[in-house]
């Protein structure tokens, strides 16, 4: 969406990169906070973010592990 790397969205969700790196290799679940910072620091609702990911909202959870791709950065 942005062009950013991990560590520009960290720094514009409030998050650690360490927190984002984790989470776009599916080691992390998603709470809703830590979803609402990376949809906001994206400029881009959960609404759409929900509704592009399908009828399953995976990895927007408390505590399972998230399961999704990998990616160089957010285009």
């Amino acid at each position: 969406v942005k062009g950013w790397t991990q560590v520009q969205l960290a720094l514009a969700a409030g998050l650690a990169p360490n927190t984002v790196a984790r989470v776009e290799r599916g080691e992390l679940g998603v709470s809703l906070d830590t979803a609402l910072r990376l949809c906001s620091a994206l400029g881009v609702t959960i609404e759409a973010t929900v509704a592009s990911a399908g009828t399953s909202p995976r990895g927007v959870t408390g505590d399972t592990k998230a399961r999704g791709g990998r990616g160089q950065g957010y285009t």
